[in-house]
């Protein structure tokens, strides 16, 4: 029999905190990015008006070349307020592919504009000159209605399509789509025991800390107030939201399975030996991956495997790219295959990133 003092499944979840504080997080993280997309938008607002008025009314261009041009040159000014400043901690996906996509969505939302324009101009303005066709009522629909409709386009698709969250499938350099994915465990190992010798380096990439999925990962699975509640983390030593440790070492697996694991005769790890959380670690960091091989040795539990011990680091790079502070220090062990033809590699071998030497 339950007690009444015990809630069941059944009851209400309105008054769940935990769910409160996820909406407010979710909304705090929303606000800061319209906030600064907002700026940016202020920036290229005041070019594109202060543009499109003089080429209208000072060179005497027509409205719709007019709002043309001037959109052009705000959207370049905004795609670099917005790469490097909105979404600066998005990873980036090409130079080519982003500053495509941004004019793509750039060229809807000025056709939003110009259809509201043109619609002032030849639609009402035929019937009501006196009322439509004046300096006027041409900013009140490009710059008012126009600039409404097209920015709140813009704002979703470039958070959704343009500036990729670290958790997006990769993107082929070439054609701009999604790679496949990894090849699972039924390819040809490139790396067997045998080549993780002593000393042995691999490279894990950058990894850079999205504030959504960190503050998602707190509420789920360590929802401590410094790293769930923006306005009492501000207010402490910390200074700020700061993620949890055990979201940091779960980034670290995510890159070494994509750097190492996918592509070595990986079974299994017998254990963690050490861990630590050197630094904290707040939305926006790159964090470089390095994994060294210090001891290995035959598996006397596991014929055909052997126990391969390794450290790994998480280091913050500075606004240069250049190694700072480290954040996370771990040694583990894991458990590899030895090759079926007992060791011969066919007169070749890998380096760490993949090359035949």
């Amino acid at each position: 029999m339950l007690s009444e003092d015990v809630p069941t499944s059944t009851g209400s979840r309105d008054d769940d905190p935990g769910l409160i504080r996820r909406l407010t997080a979710g909304l705090s993280i929303l606000m800061r990015e319209v906030g600064k997309f907002g700026i940016v938008g202020g920036v290229s607002f005041l070019i594109d008006t202060g543009g499109y008025n003089f080429l209208r009314f000072a060179v005497d261009l027509g409205p719709l070349t007019s709002k043309t041009i001037s959109v052009s040159i705000a959207a370049t000014v905004a795609y670099a307020g917005n790469r490097y400043w909105t979404w600066r901690h998005r990873r980036t996906t090409g130079l080519a592919r982003e500053y495509f996509l941004f004019f793509v969505f750039n060229a809807i939302g000025l056709l939003i504009s110009l259809l509201c324009l043109g619609f002032n101009n030849y639609v009402l303005g035929e019937n009501w000159p006196d009322v439509f066709l004046t300096p006027l009522a041409e900013n009140i629909a490009a710059n008012g209605f126009g600039l409404v409709l097209g920015t709140l386009f813009r704002f979703y698709s470039y958070r959704r399509w343009v500036f990729l969250p670290p958790e997006a499938p990769p993107v082929d350099p070439h054609t701009g789509l999604p790679e496949a994915p990894a090849a699972g465990p039924a390819r040809t190992p490139d790396w067997y025991y045998e080549e993780l010798a002593p000393g042995r380096r691999f490279d894990l990439g950058v990894t850079v800390i999205d504030e959504t999925e960190m503050l998602a990962y707190a509420q789920r699975f360590d929802p401590q107030w410094y790293h769930i509640d923006p306005d009492r983390a501000s207010a402490s030593e910390h200074g700020g939201l700061i993620a949890s440790g055990w979201f940091t070492a779960s980034l670290f697996m995510r890159a070494y399975v994509d750097h190492v694991l996918t592509r070595a005769a990986a079974y299994a790890s017998p254990g963690l030996e050490e861990m630590r959380w050197t630094a904290p670690v707040r939305a926006g960091d790159r964090l470089a991956g390095v994994l060294e091989v210090v001891d290995r040795k035959p598996s006397g539990a596991k014929p055909g495997l052997g126990t391969v011990t390794l450290d790994g680091r998480f280091t913050r790079l500075d606004a240069d790219g250049e190694p700072g502070q480290d954040v996370l220090r771990l040694r583990f062990r894991g458990w590899f295959g030895m090759r079926p033809n007992g060791g011969k590699t066919n007169g070749t071998r890998r380096t760490a990133n993949g090359a035949r030497q």
